[in-house]
């Protein structure tokens, strides 16, 4: 049913209008000519039995005309409905494009603002013969906050290892090899 739908919006027929028209006018043509034999069968002579044909079906060029409309009528409608949305779809196309450069341009500011402040901020010199320099732990730690580390640095085992005694910290380096 999708399919049939789908197919029956998308896919019209592709010949020329003259030919389209042609078709037409013979499938009109082919009906005449069959009320026309139906009459003679009933026994009217060929002249009486084609009159009343015509006039019983109608004009043929006038019904050609009609369903050619109607046939070509599909193919323009199904045209414009194309370029309306063709034209949709560019529309929504370059919204987002300028959606993205707003959001670039936005992206730029912001990074140029951190930047900015990052540089502004003070930056904590060594102190020539200090021992140590402070840095700031902050996270899941039972004592977030300023520390001494020796300017030599320390491990990260060393540095995340529970405070000991300074005795159990000396047993522990007679135990480590160097």
């Amino acid at each position: 049913m999708t399919r049939w739908l789908l197919r029956s919006l998308f896919v019209f027929d592709s010949r020329p209008a003259a030919e389209v028209e042609d078709d037409i006018r013979a499938e009109f043509d082919t009906h005449l000519g069959m009320l026309e034999a139906e009459l003679l069968g009933q026994g009217l002579d060929p002249a009486t039995a084609k009159q009343q044909a015509q006039t019983r079906f109608g004009d043929p060029r006038k019904h050609s005309r009609e369903g050619s409309k109607i046939k070509l009528g599909d193919r323009i409608m199904l045209q414009r409905v194309n370029l309306a949305l063709l034209v949709l779809l560019g529309g929504a196309v370059i919204f987002l494009l300028v959606q993205n450069q707003r959001i670039n341009s936005r992206s730029v500011e912001t990074l140029e603002q951190l930047n900015a402040s990052l540089a502004a901020m003070p930056t904590r010199a060594a102190v020539p013969g200090a021992s140590a320099k402070a840095v700031y732990i902050d996270g899941l730690i039972q004592k977030p906050g300023e520390y001494a580390v020796p300017i030599k640095g320390l491990t990260v085992a060393q540095l995340v290892a529970p405070r000991r005694s300074k005795s159990s910290a000396a047993q522990t380096r007679k135990r480590t090899p160097s």
